[in-house]
């Protein structure tokens, strides 16, 4: 973490360290949002990614400029995230609010998900609101328009109190696995076709977390070495994300 460390010099060590709970977290982010885009009915009122953006400094060559700023319509293909520019940039000027970004993976500072209004992520703003008394953290929560509870209490996941094992195992993979077994049967192709990013099924699935998927792809025999456009196999995805579980399957 030392590039983190030199990067963001200018935070505090408590904010960095929120930066880094924040991307070694950040596969549960990605894996809500795989199964929001699957759904009919969307169950995430929003769903945001916070980037540093830098641009050179032009008085200091060795410290380049640097923004944070939120990010939505979340892409990620294991190496690049990708979404619109949420907010108006006060430090930098080589982007604007509502373009289209892409930025490497290393770049994610916080994430956040809102599902019936209870707050899932958001490290930055929890570390933030700890620096405010009561009446300014209430405030702050109206801008917002949410209420970010216990800022010291973090959910990484849908219901983790009552259901912890959805930090294993998202529930919508159990319920539709019998239709991912049957899809792939009836259409083969669809394992071996690469998207725009070289990934293919296993890829992705591996980069989502999806445990059971990724059992049932290597039951077929899928090639487990096929690489990405990032020359990554799918096994470097899942050490990258952090996926321990999957790791020990695919080795």
């Amino acid at each position: 973490m030392d590039n983190m460390y030199k990067l963001h010099k200018n935070e505090s060590p408590e904010m960095i360290l929120a930066f880094e709970k924040a991307i070694s977290t950040f596969k549960y982010f990605w894996r809500e949002l795989y199964w929001e885009y699957r759904r009919i009915v969307p169950a995430l009122e929003l769903a945001y990614v916070k980037c540093a953006f830098t641009q050179e400094n032009l008085e200091d060559k060795n410290q380049p400029l640097i923004e944070y700023m939120w990010i939505d319509q979340v892409d990620f293909d294991g190496s690049t995230i990708s979404g619109t520019l949420l907010n108006e940039p006060y430090i930098i000027d080589n982007v604007q609010a509502g373009e289209t970004v892409r930025l490497q993976f290393e770049s994610i500072v916080d994430w956040m998900f809102l599902s019936n209004g209870n707050v899932h992520g958001g490290f930055t703003i929890q570390e933030y609101r700890k620096t405010l008394d009561a009446v300014n953290r209430k405030e702050y929560d109206e801008a917002w328009g949410i209420d970010f509870g216990n800022p010291d209490e973090i959910f990484l996941v849908y219901d983790q109190k009552n259901y912890p094992e959805n930090l294993d195992e998202h529930p919508m993979c159990k319920s539709i696995l019998d239709q991912f077994i049957n899809i792939t049967n009836t259409d083969p192709t669809i394992i071996t076709k690469k998207d725009e990013s070289g990934n293919q099924l296993l890829h992705r699935e591996v980069i989502a977390g999806n445990y059971l998927f990724v059992q049932e792809l290597l039951r077929l025999n899928t090639n487990k070495l096929e690489v990405n456009n990032q020359s990554m196999a799918p096994l470097d995805l899942a050490h990258k994300m952090g996926w321990t579980n999957i790791v020990n399957l695919l080795n």
